[in-house]
């Protein structure tokens, strides 16, 4: 088998507010993505307005092959690719289906924002210190966070921007 030719599911980071842009986008470049959005009802001091909001902001999910990398780096919106000791992740499949099949029922569900709270494990994403795993020492909840790692044998706290770290999760 052709590992190249073999498509698999990635998440992809967006700039801000540019998944609808960067889906339309990589549609346009033929690249199969998948942009999870529910209608909401906004209510303004004049008026209700129905309105689209995506399930994860800042994501979107494309389906590729090796080749098509460079054509999602390149379209506008691109932040990065959701990654593991810089290599991106594979989502199964199953886990978008799961994702399609909630969105085409009529079961009644909502999306709830995790914060990161001051003790969670993270790994370094991004940086002079990527890989290192670190302690948060302050709630994730403002766009810099401080955090510790003791690997470094003394305790340093710094500063990052939350998409310079992810949490690691453990079983």
């Amino acid at each position: 088998m052709d590992h190249n030719n073999r498509r698999d599911w990635y998440a992809v980071y967006t700039r801000a507010n540019c998944e609808a842009k960067l889906a339309a986008g990589l549609t346009d470049k033929s690249v199969e993505n998948f942009y999870p959005v529910i209608e909401e009802t906004r209510l303004w001091s004049d008026r209700k307005k129905k309105i689209k909001v995506p399930i994860f902001p800042s994501y979107i999910f494309v389906y590729i092959n090796n080749d098509e990398f460079y054509r999602v780096k390149k379209a506008s919106g691109f932040s990065h690719f959701v990654s593991l000791k810089s290599e991106p992740i594979v989502i199964p499949e199953s886990q978008i289906n799961a994702v399609k099949q909630l969105l085409n029922s009529s079961y009644q569900w909502q999306t709830k924002v995790s914060t990161l709270n001051k003790g969670t494990k993270i790994e370094i994403t991004d940086g002079p210190l990527q890989g290192y795993i670190g302690v948060l020492v302050a709630d994730a909840t403002q766009n810099n966070v401080a955090i510790e790692i003791p690997a470094l044998c003394k305790t340093m706290v710094f500063t990052l921007k939350q998409n310079q770290f992810k949490p690691v999760w453990t079983n």
